[in-house]
């Protein structure tokens, strides 16, 4: 063979040309002529053609590849560390500052970040209940109050007031409206609504004032909330009357904090339809009484002044519509109702307004078909298909 015989160690261009090699390095003399890249074969696999490197620059790498290959990286382990060890303090800094220049914490200290996160979070809680809420008050939501309270219980520290009393509110508004159609008191979650109680209550703010999220204040939150504790408490019918009488009267004498007229006559509906719910919790009070009718058609008047075509979309007493279907004892106060439920839809149709009006249709349903039905009726109705009702 013209040539003379070739060496295994040859420059993979001589190898091709089937020509010798004087296999001077980094470049042998047929390559310095034709001006060639000289490429020697990786010591380590020199019978595999595709691992070669261009040993011309000390600070190039050049890795040939081949269409067919399936190899992740044509190199040998030693090229690899040479490279790596080039290359390694610039993926250090790169993972550590490139993250956190893109950061929006990026100029705060590890106890803001902290900080930050922990009012992401408890905002998250609200949000996901919010969605669960709105597909129809399943108990799920109910688990997002349970991880705002253990965000609330290791982090209380940490958590902006203005925050903190947004969730505060928000969880235990709903949580004592959803107690109102329950029988009695889950233990599981009666601890935490405890906790968020006594955190709640040393916010600074008025408790008289009535907030737009909500559309009452949070004295006549409390109140309703004495009243479902009534109903579960074992205490004799004078001591039972004692007390209702006395939450009766702080009723007629509570007064509102209001910005506007709307969210006066929403106060307002709610302090009717705490009244309501007085007499047929702690009172037994039929729904036919004068006494409950006089409430009935003073609700259904306020929640007429408040429920309207044009109305702008803002928080709407939902609870006090509830009773005030629970409380309907003719065909005429129903349409009443039912015109509401109607409207609200109409203007939320992304809601809890279709559960809450679905559970009101099971009662009158159930109230046609069982004379004999007793006045805390929907609490058996709801409580026996598992709902736990969000009345907001």
């Amino acid at each position: 063979m013209s040539g003379g015989s070739r060496s295994r160690d040859g420059c993979f261009n001589c190898r091709r040309r089937k020509r010798r090699c004087d296999e001077e390095k980094p470049t042998c003399r047929r390559c310095q002529r034709t001006g060639d890249d000289c490429i020697f074969p990786s010591p380590a696999s020199a019978s595999n053609p595709l691992k070669f490197i261009v040993a011309a620059s000390n600070d190039h790498y050049l890795v040939p590849s081949d269409n067919q290959s399936h190899s992740f990286l044509n190199l040998s382990p030693q090229e690899l560390v040479a490279i790596c060890n080039s290359t390694e303090g610039r993926i250090v800094w790169t993972q550590e500052s490139v993250p956190r220049s893109l950061s929006p914490f990026a100029f705060e200290s590890g106890r803001s970040v902290e900080k930050a996160l922990v009012q992401y979070s408890r905002i998250t809680c609200v949000l996901l209940a919010s969605l669960e809420i709105a597909h129809g008050s399943c108990p799920t939501w109910l688990r997002h109050l349970q991880g705002a309270f253990a965000l609330l219980e290791s982090f209380g520290s940490s958590i902006d007031p203005n925050v903190a009393e947004f969730v505060l509110q928000y969880f235990r508004f709903r949580y004592i409206l959803m107690e109102t159609t329950q029988p009695t008191h889950q233990d599981s979650l009666h601890q935490a609504m405890a906790g968020l109680a006594k955190a709640e209550a040393t916010l600074p703010h008025s408790r008289n004032l009535v907030d737009e999220q909500i559309g009452c204040s949070m004295d006549l939150v409390d109140i309703i909330n004495e009243i479902s504790s009534l109903s579960t408490h074992d205490i004799s019918k004078d001591q039972l009357y004692a007390t209702g009488q006395e939450i009766e009267q702080r009723l007629e004498d509570l007064s509102f904090q209001g910005t506007d007229d709307y969210l006066l006559r929403s106060a307002e509906s709610f302090r009717i339809a705490a009244q309501i719910y007085l007499r047929l919790v702690c009172y037994n009070t039929a729904i036919t009484h004068p006494s409950i009718l006089a409430l009935h058609e003073s609700l259904l008047s306020c929640l007429s002044d408040i429920i309207v075509e044009g109305q702008t979309r803002r928080s709407f007493p939902m609870w006090p519509l509830f009773l005030a279907g629970c409380a309907c004892s003719s065909d005429e106060q129903r349409k009443v109702v039912l015109d509401h439920f109607m409207l609200m839809d109409s203007k939320w149709p992304i809601s809890n307004i279709s559960a809450v009006w679905n559970a009101l249709k099971l009662i009158w349903h159930t109230r046609d078909l069982q004379v004999s039905s007793t006045n805390q009726d929907w609490r058996e109705i709801i409580h026996k298909f598992g709902w736990k009702l969000s009345l907001s």
